[in-house]
């Protein structure tokens, strides 16, 4: 039986690929091109160039690492972590020139690929001959590093002493390049079942693999061993490694392909799910066929209540000349109070719940995680909520969290499959939370109530943009309109036709406004400038016409405007009985007609239960053991597949998505827009417009 090799660190692979991109940027600096950004002429070789560089990675490495153990200093890297490392970042350079220059990559694979294949044909057979050609490369490689005759001898001799060793440790993990192809794409891999250490689905671990799973026996060819001994045994040869094996154990049951094994490092293995690529089963398809199984790993019944933690403010901006007129004048507006608290009426049902995941909160403290960690769990939801999904907040949040609990540098973009339009932005958001140990409440009020009320706190409200429209609607103040709103136009359409589609919605728009809208039309990112409140005022559109287009209004509130309108809804909050949170949060279900939000949300904590599910249907893994790991930042949860509707807004709250009308407020949030210009089939992924 042949050995299953040790797992590698997933610490020092992050420190390499830190260490890097460090690198790469200083010489970039320098005006020194470097691997992560290859051209056409490096497109000859891109079959290879992950393999070159990796080898790059380990002979630097590795020969840095022996000097560093001979003088004694400390070795922080392994040749293997920074191999693995350097053909992460080629890797992502050779994706990126792919998407980038699509006929470039094509046309210089194939006159790669004609050019190499006689020289592939050429190669000198054997294991002997293979080692003596690394030996012989070593070794010209050592004398020419030389000055003096000795000089160039010892260096042949050390070269091809290197050689050799490169070349054994070659043949030796040659056997082990299939099964870690197939561990990435979710398949089993050829693996020694006496060596193999499996995590069941009840969390034990065993030395032999479970019935659920996926796992090959590997045999090494004895004297009495003949093909026909072998097959008469079940055994076959597995194309990937070249030896004989045969699939023990019982597959998992998956339309899907699914992970063959979990090991120890359950972290390692989620995140290897998550950026593997094929057909995999997509959170909405998840959510489709298992919604009846939601609401079973917490109790839901005591949602309506304000949790029995210390409901305390948070200090707010005031302002010398108290809030701005337009928001005195609404709060002061009888129509606007009885047609805000008729809203909030309409969404008590989904609303109130909302906010509430206590039950999460217990399940942590229970195992341990105090006070102050859930915190920090609940303000990484907080930063990694603009311009997200809610299923996809969550399980970025997963991802830093993780990533936080377990000591790990935070540096360069989240790995595949915790990406996002927004992801420089989570990441900076939380590496912000990291340096200053919290949110400012004056510059930024709205993560900072959002964490809060997820932590139990519902005094303070998150003012997110439909409750921020809704005065201004109800008021009919033009003052709560948006002063310019960029949206980018979808490719392909005339000049004419995005002209005809505002006069459709607007057939009284002054020709001068018209000119103003389409200034931009032509250029190299084609996109139209709205600019509502001066249409309103000049008389291009009537109020009536405004109130029925949500996304023409004011998303966020001012500075001077936060503090005043929190005090006022936790005023009328306390009239109807409701805490501030619950009462913000019903406004923005029950006012989901008026303010663009197609249909009200689930709680938050449902969403949350959902996506351990998932996690746990895709890795074969009990539910609770996830939700365990999950609570306590060992983990990230799965990536989610498939479309969605409900996203977080550029504010960090939750809001939907309509077919037709999606627009981005020139920065690349979701809104329910002012016209139907992007069509259902696009979508903006930052100041893109991509297909769907």
């Amino acid at each position: 039986m042949q050995r299953t090799p040790a797992p590698q660190s997933q610490e020092g692979r992050l420190f390499a690929l830190q260490q890097e991109r460090d690198r790469l940027e200083r010489n970039r600096q320098l005006g020194v091109g470097g691997y992560d950004r290859p051209g056409f002429t490096d497109q000859f070789t891109a079959p290879i160039n992950d393999e070159l560089a990796w080898l790059a990675g380990y002979g630097s490495q590795g020969v840095g690492n022996i000097a560093r153990n001979l003088t004694g200093r400390p070795v922080e890297v392994s040749a293997l972590d920074r191999a693995r490392a350097m053909r992460e970042i080629s890797n992502e350079g050779q994706d990126q020139f792919v998407e980038d220059y699509p006929v470039q990559a094509f046309t210089g694979g194939v006159l790669g690929g004609a050019a190499l294949a006689p020289a592939r044909g050429a190669a000198i057979p054997g294991l002997i001959g293979r080692l003596g050609t690394e030996a012989g490369l070593g070794a010209a490689y050592g004398a020419a590093e030389g000055d003096s005759l000795s000089d160039r001898l010892s260096g042949a001799g050390f070269g091809a002493g290197v050689g050799l060793a490169l070349g054994g440790a070659a043949e030796v993990a040659a056997p082990y390049i299939g099964r870690l192809v197939n561990r990435v794409r979710g398949r089993g891999g050829s693996q020694a079942v006496e060596a193999l250490d499996v995590l069941t689905p009840s969390g034990e671990l065993v030395a032999d693999a479970a019935p659920d799973y996926r796992v090959q026996s590997s045999q090494d060819l004895a004297p009495t061993d003949t093909p026909e001994s072998l097959r008469a045994q079940g055994y076959e040869i597995d194309p990937e490694t070249n030896t004989w094996a045969r699939t023990v154990g019982v597959e998992a049951p998956s339309a899907y392909a699914a992970p063959a094994v979990v090991s120890r490092d359950l972290a390692g293995d989620i995140l290897a799910e998550a950026a593997r690529k094929g057909p995999k089963l997509s959170y909405s398809d998840f959510r489709a066929e298992n919604d009846g199984r939601l609401g079973t790993m917490f109790d839901y019944s005591r949602l309506n209540e304000v949790p029995d933690v210390p409901q305390v403010p948070l200090d707010r901006y005031v302002p010398a000349r108290g809030t701005s007129p337009r928001m005195r004048d609404a709060l002061s507006n009888p129509v606007v109070e009885e047609g805000l608290n008729a809203t909030v009426a309409r969404g008590l049902e989904s609303g109130v719940p909302w906010y509430n995941i206590e039950p999460l909160r217990q399940r942590a403290e229970s195992l341990g995680v105090g006070p102050d960690q859930f915190g920090r769990f609940t303000d990484i939801i907080a930063a990694t909520s603009p311009r997200a999904k809610v299923p996809d907040n969550i399980r970025t949040a997963s991802y830093y969290n993780y990533m936080q609990e377990t000591g790990q540098p935070i540096a360069g973009n989240a790995p595949a499959g915790y990406g996002s339009i927004a992801g420089n932005l989570h990441r900076d958001n939380v590496l912000e939370l990291q340096r200053n140990g919290g949110w400012n409440v004056f510059k930024n009020p709205k993560p900072a109530s959002f964490s809060q009320n997820f932590q139990g706190n519902q005094y303070v409200a998150t003012i997110d943009t439909h409750n921020q429209r809704m005065p201004g609607i109800l008021s009919r103040d033009p003052r709560f309109l948006e002063t310019s709103i960029a949206e980018l136009v979808r490719p392909g359409t005339s000049r004419d036709q995005v002209a005809a589609n505002l006069l459709a919605s607007y057939p009284n728009m002054r020709p001068e406004h018209l000119d103003d809208f389409l200034r931009n039309v032509d250029s190299d990112k084609p996109r139209v400038t709205f600019r509502p409140q001066q249409w309103v005022n000049e008389g291009s559109i009537s109020m009536d016409e405004a109130v029925r287009d949500p996304g023409l209004w004011s998303s966020k509130p001012n500075e001077n405007e936060y503090g005043a309108y929190e005090a006022w809804q936790r005023d009328q909050a306390e009239k109807m009985g409701l805490s501030t949170a619950q009462y913000q949060a019903s406004m923005w279900t029950g006012g989901a007609a008026e303010t663009g939000m197609a249909s009200p949300p689930e709680p938050f904590l449902r969403t949350i239960e959902s996506r351990v599910l998932y996690t746990a249907e895709r890795m074969g893994l009990d539910p609770e053991m996830v939700l365990d790991r999950f609570l306590k930042g060992s983990i990230p949860l799965l990536s989610v597949g498939g479309a969605g509707l409900l996203v977080m807004g550029a504010d960090g709250q939750p809001e939907e998505v309509g077919g037709l009308n999606m627009n981005a407020l020139g920065d690349g949030s979701y809104e329910a827009g002012p016209t139907a210009l992007t069509g259902p089939d696009y979508q903006y992924q930052g100041t893109a417009l991509n297909p769907l």
